[in-house]
């Protein structure tokens, strides 16, 4: 998508009595039709305000989930009440995003009115990037702004298809801001996780949003914890199973930040996560496999001791852990031999000494199960 203007750029005459179709992101979680966290719609309440008070007739797009099909625990219904407590003005419902409703809808919206269509991805054309089904959606619109912060480089009809039945293009207030400055850090977690979990998977689309998730929870407690409420330890699992080197590096890498955080370390402390740390370990599957028995170690010293007990991986296959230190003991006396104070080897010395130390704990721990 090729933004055109940012929406600043644009004077009364350009919006007053216009139908803006605004691309949100409004993928919040419910729970029975209950938002549990209201921050994407937040994210965007400064663009919708701002266009109403420039008399714009506000037509409001988003998906939400992974639905196929019509299926009514995705609808956007439960956001009307939260978008008129947070925009102050009625919000009007529609039972679909395309069709003859929507068009008498459009038509009917005040100036400064706002007009919620139903969620996009009920139709398949919204994924798939329909041109057909994009052009439907345009029909009702005289120009195009996406406030959506997590969605602008995917490729479906209401980010793309629709631009070219539009113009200008412009981006919101949203997302126009700068992260490192602006941005609810929580938002950008969410958004990278949003992009890890889409439909429609993209190896490089993915690489960009781990690489993004390991950047912010570096030494940042709110990042962290915004990655756990999200459930984002559970889906970079499930990543590790399905990715290539690369991936799996910057999931680990972004595990290992969550697990600086001592309160945080028991979220880490489950049996599959741990088994597959632990089998990551063993296996020496990518680069950053001796990430896994840092953040094994230190589950196994601090919170999530009491678990690890209970867990059958590490236990049971302590023999295969303590055939990964045997060799290498062997690599290194063989280093040793044809190298003496290198850099390289320094760090091999480092990660035996790990790995030892977490051999030790696991067979204490075996020790005190009985």
């Amino acid at each position: 998508m090729k933004i055109e203007k940012s929406l600043r750029t644009l004077g009364d005459a350009d919006l007053k009595g216009k139908k803006v179709f605004v691309r949100a992101d409004l993928d919040v979680p419910l729970d029975n039709a209950q938002i549990t966290d209201d921050t994407r719609i937040r994210a965007s309440v400064p663009t919708i305000k701002f266009l109403i008070k420039k008399g714009a007739k506000v037509i409001l797009a988003s998906h939400l989930g992974c639905p196929k099909g019509v299926t009514p625990k995705f609808s956007l219904k439960p956001l009307v009440p939260r978008l008129f407590e947070l925009l102050g003005v009625d919000v009007v419902m529609a039972n679909d995003c395309i069709g003859a409703e929507v068009e008498k809808l459009a038509a009917a919206l005040p100036e400064g009115g706002v007009l919620l269509l139903e969620n996009v991805r009920f139709y398949k054309g919204e994924v798939n990037n329909d041109l057909k089904f994009a052009k439907k959606l345009a029909s009702v619109a005289d120009l195009y702004v996406n406030d959506a912060f997590g969605t602008p480089h995917w490729h479906h009809a209401s980010t793309k298809g629709v631009t070219k039945f539009l113009s200008p293009i412009v981006a919101g207030f949203f997302l126009m801001q700068k992260p490192s400055e602006e941005v609810d850090k929580k938002i950008l977690i969410e958004g990278a996780l949003s992009r890890i979990t889409d439909c429609k998977r993209n190896t490089s689309s993915i690489q960009q949003a781990i690489l993004k998730l390991s950047t912010l929870t570096v030494d940042s407690e709110d990042c962290c914890e915004a990655l756990v409420v999200a459930s984002g330890v559970h889906i970079l699992e499930n990543l590790m199973h399905r990715s290539n080197e690369k991936v799996r590096n910057q999931v680990l890498y972004t595990l290992w930040n969550v697990a600086q955080f001592p309160h945080l370390l028991l979220v880490l402390a489950y049996d599959s996560l741990v088994n597959t740390l632990f089998t990551d370990l063993i296996s020496e599957k990518s680069e950053a496999s001796f990430t896994a028995c840092g953040i094994l170690k230190k589950l196994c010293e601090s919170a999530g001791k009491h678990e690890i007990p209970e867990i059958p991986g590490p236990c049971q296959d302590i023999t295969r852990l303590r055939t990964v230190v045997e060799l290498r003991e062997r690599h290194v006396k063989q280093e040793r031999t044809r190298y003496r104070r290198t850099e390289f080897l320094e760090d091999k010395l480092r990660q035996l000494r790990e790995i030892r130390a977490l051999c030790q704990l696991i067979e204490e721990l075996i020790v005190a199960r009985g």
